[in-house]
């Protein structure tokens, strides 16, 4: 009886599908609402058609098969609307899918990627080292990787590596979880959890001369990277909004342009940073720096809150356009063994706005050096005793702060 069920059902899929092309796609979603066990067998929706990763595109979800390549090869063979207004392509995950190296998507449009499991993802159970003779420009490292990518959506996977521990590699520093690169536009990452990467939790990055922008990072957690929690390498605008990420092996935000292209344009929101092996906040070198603003985010733990501003020398220009706003820091021992605690620095920054920010540290005093305001902030040390400064201001103006002095101040521990 099973069988002539099944048999039943896949003829009058097939008619549906008949219906959708002769008269619509409306009336044969009508349909299959009510048709039992259709499931999401690449059925027509109001959101455009749906594959099974497994079922339909043929991909293993084995711990013993790599589909690095397998993936990208499955996804050409799914014609994607290029229109803007087009509803995506959806492809469900069914399982835990082993991926040896990059999982390149190089050009794709309206895709989104989502679970069809409540635990699924992409799995990497160790780090090999990039074989001799690899193509040039073809990345081998990180887990996935969007290039000129356009109107993508990743949501509610999981993303895992080998990495037991947050600690720094150089040779496998590029091993990060997820990269979005070049012309990428629209892009939006959904829930997706990621740990034991030995690179960033997350890269953008510029391509070719191409700068992704519209990048979208929406409650993303991480948990366990060897490099950056989140990277900008090269972006024109990338958002951080509702995440939180944990126990990085250096920064908790990175922007460090890699070319003169610059990076411009981030914005984090709502999020929380916790047990970074460096800052909250770093970003140097004398490229430029363009428009970064943090609101109602908190920092935990680390060297201190921010350093900030290129390198000492260089002259103001690089570096323009900080907002700190109802952001909090609260220093912790180091978890990795010593005191930890720290400062702040932003050193030769140009228009920085530092707005109810509150900060508890135990370091040294920090600095706070270019042209701006800071209004309502309050900092406190566990070890810069009063009447000394927590934090010099030197260069900026000063509205009802606690714990700041002028740069001329003298400096002393207390302790």
């Amino acid at each position: 009886m099973a069988g002539r069920g099944a048999d039943h059902s896949t003829v009058t899929r097939r008619r549906l599908l008949q219906i959708a092309a002769a008269s619509g796609v409306a009336a044969a979603i009508a349909q299959l609402k009510w048709l039992p066990g259709l499931g999401l067998r690449r059925a027509l929706s109001a959101s455009g058609p749906v594959y099974r990763l497994t079922t339909d595109l043929g991909v293993p979800a084995s711990s013993s098969i790599d589909v690095s390549d397998a993936i990208p090869e499955a996804l050409t063979r799914i014609s994607m609307p290029t229109s803007p207004l087009a509803n995506p392509v959806t492809v469900l995950l069914e399982g835990f899918y082993r991926i040896d190296h990059a999982v390149l998507l190089d050009g794709f449009t309206n895709l989104r990627l989502a679970p069809a499991t409540s635990t699924c993802g992409f799995v990497r159970s160790a780090q090999m080292r990039q074989p001799d003779g690899w193509p040039v420009k073809t990345p081998w490292y990180p887990y996935l990787a969007l290039r000129n990518c356009e109107n993508v959506t990743l949501e509610g996977f999981t993303i895992q590596g080998p990495l037991p521990a947050p600690q720094y590699n150089s040779t496998l520093e590029k091993a990060a979880g997820l990269v979005v690169q070049g012309s990428s536009r629209r892009v939006t990452v959904r829930g997706l959890a990621i740990s034991g990467v030995h690179g960033d939790f997350i890269t953008v990055a510029e391509h070719a001369q191409y700068q992704p922008t519209e990048i979208l990072f929406d409650g993303v957690t991480g948990n366990i990277c060897g490099r950056q929690m989140v990277a900008d390498v090269g972006g024109n605008g990338m958002t951080i909004r509702r995440c939180h990420f944990r126990n990085g092996a250096r920064s908790g935000i990175d922007i460090e342009p890699s070319t003169p292209l610059g990076s411009h344009n981030v914005t984090v929101e709502d999020s929380v940073f916790e047990d970074p092996g460096l800052y909250g906040i770093a970003g140097g070198n004398r490229r430029p720096h363009r428009n970064v603003v943090v609101r109602r985010t908190s920092f935990f733990g680390g060297s201190g809150l921010t350093k900030y501003g290129p390198p000492e020398g260089a002259t103001a220009g690089s570096h323009r356009g900080l907002l700190l706003e109802d952001v909090t820091y609260e220093w912790r021992p180091d978890p990795r063994g010593g005191r930890g605690g720290g400062s702040m620095k932003v050193a030769r920054t140009e228009d920085i706005h530092l707005i109810r920010v509150n900060a508890r540290f135990a370091g040294p005093p920090g600095l706070v050096e270019g042209t701006g305001e800071i209004r309502n902030c309050a900092f406190v040390s566990d070890t810069v005793l009063p009447p000394n400064p927590v934090v010099r201001v030197c260069g900026l103006t000063e509205f009802d702060n606690v714990g700041t002095g002028p740069c001329a101040a003298p400096a002393s521990t207390g302790k």
